[in-house]
């Protein structure tokens, strides 16, 4: 099968991290002898030409004011990315993380074309995001989503979660769920030993992420238990409040904020570590969980977040309230106090993460496509 990626969102030498599960898909979707090509495109105050090299070939493109009328304002760009689909001849085209602009071009000229599209959500921010200013204008964003979704063959979720999310308003589009996976070999498990226990959280440095409730249970934790350390890796807008924070609290000698990492550094820093937490409450699904299992590391997320459909509570891993850094604290001192509930935590988890690698994201999103090819409407209006 040939397949172009389109997303925004894309690793490049700048930021070799940035989107780096959609490379990962996209590779693992070549191991199982499909062609893969990738289109990123880049939002700029002028239109521009393709650039680059099949695996990650760059286009700018202009927008107006609120999104109007996207074709017309990019004209060329339209032209340019239809002129790639022709003649490549895929057999189909995955709409990533974009804007709302490019997915309506995309959309329009595979439907132009009779070429199947599929679009993607890796996030819980479908229809709505978390905070707006701007309601009403959101609304309207929602329903021109709504509406270019409909004209797709089919859609992808991270989790069921966000799948669910979608469901409710593309009641007559396949709507399929396929997980992130991780990569094993990266993120295995290794011998160390240390006589400080080290907890680890990666993420954003951002509201949603939760780590001011995590530096708040890590202060409880490192009373109780002195000889405990904080790594917290990633960067962000609230990096300076929350080593504020960690100021505050007493526990900034024994905190340390890495920033970001190279994926290499990341998964070695992981290895040496103890216990995984991540209290994200806004997460559609989080490939560090899985990577932090694939490292034996016991892993703590939120309930009723993407997460919980793979960490069974107390099998292979442990499930937090929302916005609650005394449950976080307590579920911390139980993985600390019970060397057999972590070391039970740690061997489940590694088995969870060996179900959940990238061929085998790869194979089931494989096979919905194939289906998405074969729709019955979708031949039809070919």
């Amino acid at each position: 099968m040939r397949i172009l990626f389109v997303s925004e969102c894309y690793p490049s030498r700048e930021a070799p991290q940035y989107g780096i599960f959609i490379q990962q898909q996209a590779r693992a979707l070549e191991v199982l002898g499909n062609t893969v090509d990738v289109l990123v495109p880049r939002r700029g105050k002028r239109n521009g030409k393709l650039d680059g090299q099949r695996s990650a070939m760059t286009i700018e493109y202009r927008v107006v004011r609120y999104e109007l009328f996207p074709v017309l304002a990019a004209k060329s760009v339209y032209w340019q990315i239809e002129s790639l689909i022709r003649d490549n001849c895929y057999d189909l085209v995955a709409v990533h993380i974009t804007g709302d602009p490019v997915l309506k071009m995309v959309v329009r000229v595979c439907n132009h074309l009779g070429v199947a599209v599929v679009a993607h959500y890796h996030g819980l921010n479908v229809w709505e995001e978390y905070a707006t200013r701007h309601p009403y204008r959101q609304k309207y964003y929602a329903w021109r989503r709504c509406a270019a979704l409909r004209k797709t063959q089919g859609v992808v979720g991270v989790s069921d979660k966000v799948s669910n999310i979608l469901r409710r308003r593309l009641k007559n589009i396949p709507v399929q769920t396929v997980y992130n996976g991780v990569d094993t070999g990266l993120f295995r498990q290794r011998d160390h030993s240390s006589e400080t226990f080290r907890v680890i959280g990666v993420g954003n440095l951002i509201e949603i992420k939760g780590f001011a409730y995590l530096l708040e249970a890590f202060a409880n934790l490192h009373a109780q238990q002195p000889g405990t350390h904080l790594d917290i890796v990633g960067q962000g807008v609230l990096m300076p409040e929350l080593q504020e924070q960690a100021q505050r609290l007493g526990i900034g000698d024994c905190v340390t904020f890495h920033g970001k990492l190279p994926y290499e550094q990341v998964a070695e820093l992981m290895a040496h570590s103890d216990l995984f937490v991540l209290p994200s409450f806004y997460e559609a699904m989080g490939c560090v969980y899985l990577e932090a299992m694939g490292c034996g590391l016991p892993t703590i997320g939120v309930a009723g977040m993407g997460i919980d459909e793979i960490i069974v509570h107390g099998e292979n891993g442990l499930l937090v309230n929302r916005k609650d850094s005394e449950d976080l604290f307590e579920k911390m001192m139980m993985v600390v106090e019970n060397p057999e509930l972590a070391k039970t935590l740690s061997e489940n988890g590694v088995e969870t993460a060996q179900k959940y690698t990238w061929e085998a994201s790869a194979q089931a999103l494989g096979t919905f496509y194939e289906a998405c090819l074969n729709h019955e409407l979708f031949i039809r209006n070919r």
